[in-house]
This record gives C-alpha cells, structure tokens and sequence, in this order.
C-alpha cells in the first residue's frame, strides 16, 4: 500500500488532532508513570489498590479510544470501535507490563493486564 501525498494533504488534520492527541498525550502519561520506580507496597485496609488504579487509569484510556475510533473518518474503525478500543487497551497495558521489567522495583503482571482489559471495556 502506496500513501499518496494528495491522501496525506487530504486528511482532515484538526479532526486527527482533535480526537487523537488526548490519546496519544495520555498514553505518554501512562508510561512516564510507568517509568517511575516507585516501592511496591500495600497500604493497610487496601490490599488491591494497585488493581483499582488499573481499572480508572485503562477506563480513561478506553474512554479516549472510543472516542478517537467513533469519530473515525474510516467506517471499519467506527463499526468495530468496541472491540478495536479493548484491543488497543490490552496491547498498551502488555507493552506497559513489559516495560516494568525494565524499571528498578517494577514487575510485569498479567493481572494488572486483565484489570487493563476490563477498565477500557
């Protein structure tokens, strides 16, 4: 597949960045926290904690997915936004457990992956 300049000069670049920038400057966000070597801790009476964190920060991210999706100029991405917006999610939130392999007192873990998977759905 051959993009053409005339397809490039085409789009409709404030819609992009209207509906893709917050997904994007809130993905960074994700990892610049992920980045942070913070001790791994439970506080007391909040034993999942870390798991509740994961259900609200991957909602936001589902939200802004959903959003970018449903206002796709592409109709596959608008009939299948539902479905696009969980596996972008779930993605992100495996490539971010990765990451924390890399991190000083970070691990990877496929439960914060599946509360992930449920807060961007």
């Amino acid at each position: 597949m051959v993009i053409k300049y005339k397809e490039i000069k085409n789009l409709n670049w404030k819609k992009i960045l209207k509906y893709w920038a917050p997904v994007i400057l809130y993905a960074a966000l994700i990892f610049i926290i992920s980045s942070l070597s913070l001790p791994q801790q439970e506080l007391p009476g909040l034993p999942y904690l870390d798991k509740v964190l994961h259900l609200i920060e991957y909602s936001i991210l589902g939200f802004l997915l959903y959003r970018a999706f449903i206002h796709s100029d592409n109709k596959f991405l608008v009939k299948y936004c539902v479905l696009l917006t969980i596996l972008t999610a779930v993605c992100y939130g495996l490539s971010d457990e990765y990451h924390q392999l890399f991190v000083p007192t970070r691990e990877f873990d496929l439960y914060d992956v599946l509360f992930d998977g449920i807060g961007a759905s």
